[in-house]
């Protein structure tokens, strides 16, 4: 069961937030993302769409915090030598 504690402080800044009308969809994402941690903490599993949906706010709320853009193009491939792999295995 999923229980909301008004005294804990992200509920108070979430509350607060949508209170001012400063609610966006950073605020959005937290709140569905909370509770759908809670879902999977309690046991319960998410069906696809409820997976899909947490993994898309995950990497929304993570990019956000890391000031990477949501669309930036991956890094060009990295180019290691054969002998640096074989090495690797070996140990």
């Amino acid at each position: 069961m999923f229980e909301v504690n008004p005294r804990h402080p992200m509920i108070i800044e979430l509350n607060n937030k949508i209170k001012e009308g400063a609610s966006d969809d950073n605020t959005k994402d937290a709140v569905m993302s909370l509770y759908l941690s809670a879902v999977v903490s309690a046991g319960y599993q998410l069906t696809p769409e409820d997976a899909q949906d947490f993994s898309s706010r995950i990497t929304r709320i993570v990019t956000s915090g890391l000031g990477v853009d949501a669309d930036a193009e991956l890094a060009p491939e990295l180019d290691v030598p054969e002998d640096a792999e074989e090495e690797e295995e070996e140990e």
